[in-house]
């Protein structure tokens, strides 16, 4: 029987099947050997002695063989953590204390007072009040920690308000909160929370 020798260009199709077959299944290098010679060896640098090889032998009778070299992945071990979020600051609780009086002109007031913030990063108080039923408004902030008391005039007879005080630190973390405390005016009620 005789065999049948494909040409040079037949050979280089095939190599390069091989090679694409090879890839495909994650190889990272084709041996090629003919008639004893190899073209690119396992001891080369970047190597692995746990590589393994497996010989494909093309045709009977043939001294054109493809050795496929399969290399272990090199281990991955991360060499730095992820960093981790900073913790929030720790809100320290405020005393707030608010009474209501009516003024001897008929406006409607009321005067808070609260305890100072121990915080080291201090950085301004800031009081609100909120009619029920409306959104809630500003009604003073101050960077001066030994201020802490405000009065708030203007309020309607028989109305119902809520105050809250909140501290803040300069990077707008909240640091301090007292409240909320709910009056009546102006009924010279004073309420604690």
């Amino acid at each position: 029987m005789r065999h049948f020798r494909p040409p040079i260009h037949a050979a280089i199709v095939a190599v390069t099947l091989v090679a694409g077959l090879a890839s495909y299944q994650g190889v990272d290098k084709l041996v090629l050997a003919r008639g004893g010679h190899q073209y690119g060896t396992a001891n080369e640098a970047g190597h692995e002695p746990a590589s393994s090889t497996t010989t494909v032998h093309h045709e009977p009778g043939s001294t054109t063989t493809t050795t496929v070299l399969h290399e272990t992945a090199p281990s991955t071990s991360p060499t730095t953590a992820a960093p981790k979020p900073p913790t929030p600051p720790t809100v320290q609780t405020l005393t707030l204390k608010c009474g209501t009086v009516m003024l001897a002109d008929g406006r409607g007031a009321a005067s808070c007072g609260w305890s100072e913030s121990t915080a080291p990063n201090f950085h301004l108080y800031l009081l609100t009040r909120e009619l029920v039923g409306t959104p809630r408004q500003t009604v003073f902030t101050t960077e001066d920690r030994s201020k802490h008391s405000w009065g708030d005039i203007g309020l309607a007879q028989g109305s119902e308000y809520s105050y809250i005080i909140e501290a803040y630190d300069a990077d707008g973390h909240l640091i301090g909160r007292g409240g909320p405390v709910h009056v009546t005016c102006c009924n010279g009620a004073v309420v604690t929370a």
